[in-house]
């Protein structure tokens, strides 16, 4: 990531976390269709990825 003053520097950008009861629910075979963001009950994007 580089900031507004272009320094460099590593961080996460983007994380996708399921509690155990969820994950179990997802039918993995058709995730190319999933909306993520919406079932996921932890999401998290960075700033710089966002429209």
């Amino acid at each position: 990531m580089t900031d507004q003053y272009g320094n460099e520097e590593m961080g996460e950008v983007y994380g996708i976390f399921f509690d155990t009861e969820t994950f179990k629910k997802v039918n993995w075979d058709n995730y190319e269709k999933l909306d993520l963001e919406a079932i996921a009950p932890g999401y998290k994007q960075h700033e710089s990825l966002k429209d």
